[in-house]
């Protein structure tokens, strides 16, 4: 039923495959890709900055969202959120220095910061009080589905192309999404 619902759903549809295509791009870049870097480089504390940045721009992101979203289309802003991962890694991709990474990390994070709240909004407008929970599986569902398979595929590329190669690959599929 939550399947049925959430892909007969075209916006809906839109914007749970499309943040799934983000948590299957960006995540692998943080858990595989910035390791094997800082890990060659033997800099754990330059890992450390580069997510903690990014995690830190999401939370800003989120709080601006709650504090000015009422103010903006949801649209409009959704397509920021998918822009601003994009722009973090091509920026790791074209630039990949520690404070760069760091700066472009905090800017991806406070634009991709909006979009788990859209992700709620969509699911609260778009689907009835009953149906909420098993939407809300699908979506997790899928996410929790996407990011182990892009693990996967940047393990295997960084194996078989090193990290510049890799780094690219996900840049690119993330401007394309």
């Amino acid at each position: 039923d939550g399947l049925r619902l959430v892909f007969g759903d075209a916006p809906l549809r839109t914007v749970v495959l499309l943040s799934t295509g983000v948590v299957g791009i960006a995540y692998p870049v943080i858990g595989i890709v910035l390791p094997v870097i800082y890990q060659g480089n033997d800099d754990p504390m330059g890992l450390g900055l580069i997510v903690m940045s990014f995690s830190l721009g999401g939370v800003i992101g989120a709080l601006l969202y709650s504090s000015f979203g009422h103010q903006a289309h949801p649209r409009a802003t959704f397509a920021i959120s998918l822009w601003g991962a994009a722009l973090s890694l091509v920026v790791f991709a074209i630039w990949p220095e520690t404070g760069v990474m760091v700066a472009a990390g905090l800017a991806g994070g406070v634009l991709l910061g909006p979009m788990n709240p859209i992700i709620n909004l969509a699911l609260q407008r778009r689907t009835p009080e009953s149906m909420r929970g098993r939407a809300m599986g699908v979506v997790t569902a899928l996410a929790y589905g996407a990011y182990p398979i892009g693990y996967v595929l940047a393990g295997v590329l960084v194996e078989a192309y090193g990290v510049v190669a890799t780094l690219a690959v996900f840049a690119v599929a993330s401007v394309l999404l």
